[in-house]
């Protein structure tokens, strides 16, 4: 049975109604918007600076924006109604924001992520929509940061916009990535700020922590060994790319890399999510590149996954260049992989004493 889209979701929200799990719609908690609505950026912007920051704390300000796929999506769902498009931005937001689904739901440091399906519906024109997104939502922000959301007039203000950003360099430096679909952002009243980040699942993969014990249990030993060595060399062009282009991902555990179901896949075809994180070093880059290549070594502690997988992935990771000339790469990126272990056994005994439960290695 197919589920109503997002959009179409969306917009019953704002009429007084939501969806549950079922994709039958529930009376909304919070009924319809009403009251002072936040105003939009691009409006605001026009204003002079002192109007445009009393605004921002008084009311708030609301920016949203889209890709080519993600303006179609809208098309597809507006049947003749309001269409979604031509409702304001704080509606918009506020209906996303309000949205609720526990497929796949997530919740830590101040954001969560829950997964939303839009059906089996398949656009006649030139961008084809998602059969389900990726619903991203930041609610917490550091208070240097939302106080510069509030004198500043720019359009990237939360890490929800922050990895629309990046999504859209890496598709540029050639790099998978899930396919951005829609952001926006809300700063005000007051110091409050909040965003939402809207990419297509990548339903058609599985994430490597999770590929590499179950085809190292139900595959023959010489098709597994050569699945993981395409996947090592896959993982290495896209970390090597990063790294060469200045950029960090700073989370880059193997639960960040997706994999392809199907058997006959390209190197191109293994994705990188999770980017709200990512930045940017003109210099100082060693400590970065270290923390990067740690994550990945701690993370890669699985069944199936050998200490010479672990060599073949930096040899070709650091090629042409040769092992023995970055000894103390490889010495760093050890004793920090050995600060990551500690780390773990502490947080997870400390879970087990506290909370009864342990906690998975690949989320820490």
């Amino acid at each position: 049975m197919s589920r109503e889209p997002l959009q179409a979701v969306a917009m019953r929200h704002v009429a007084g109604t939501e969806a549950d799990n079922s994709g039958k719609a529930v009376p909304a908690a919070d009924g319809p918007c009403s009251g002072p609505q936040p105003l939009s950026l691009q409006y605001a912007r026009r204003m002079p600076w002192w109007r445009r920051i009393w605004t921002a704390w008084r009311h708030g300000l609301v920016s949203v924006r889209y890709t080519r796929t993600g303006q179609y999506i809208q098309q597809l769902v507006s049947h003749g109604r309001d269409p979604w498009p031509q409702s304001s931005p704080a509606r918009i937001f506020q209906a996303i924001m309000s949205i609720r689904s526990e497929d796949r739901y997530h919740s830590k440091q101040g954001r969560s992520t829950c997964r939303i399906g839009l059906g089996d519906t398949v656009s006649p024109g030139p961008a084809v929509a998602p059969r389900a997104v990726f619903l991203k939502r930041f609610h917490r922000a550091a208070c240097w940061r939302r106080l510069l959301a509030l004198l500043s007039s720019s359009s990237a203000k939360t890490p929800a916009c922050h990895e629309w950003k990046h999504l859209l360099w890496a598709k540029r430096a050639g790099i998978t990535v899930p396919e951005p679909l829609a952001c926006g952002e809300q700063s005000g009243p007051g110091l409050s700020v909040s965003g939402f980040l809207m990419v297509a699942a990548l339903d058609e993969h599985t994430p490597v922590h999770e590929a590499l014990p179950l085809y190292y249990a139900g595959w023959p030993s010489q098709e597994f060994v050569r699945w993981k060595r395409r996947v090592i060399a896959a993982m290495a062009r896209i970390v090597q790319r990063l790294h060469r282009c200045r950029r960090f991902h700073r989370d880059l555990y193997l639960c960040h890399f997706f994999v392809p179901n199907r058997t006959t896949w390209h190197a191109q075809d293994v994705a990188l999510i999770d980017l709200h994180r990512l930045t940017y070093r003109s210099w100082c880059t060693a400590r970065a590149r270290t923390k990067d290549l740690a994550q990945l070594l701690f993370s890669s502690y699985l069944p199936g996954v050998t200490c010479m997988d672990r060599w073949r992935f930096l040899y070709q990771y650091l090629y042409p260049e040769r092992l023995k000339q970055h000894r103390r790469l490889i010495r760093a990126i050890v004793r920090k992989a050995g600060i990551y272990e500690a780390k773990a056994v502490r947080r997870r005994a400390r879970n087990k004493a506290v909370l009864g439960k342990e906690t998975p290695q690949s989320m820490e």
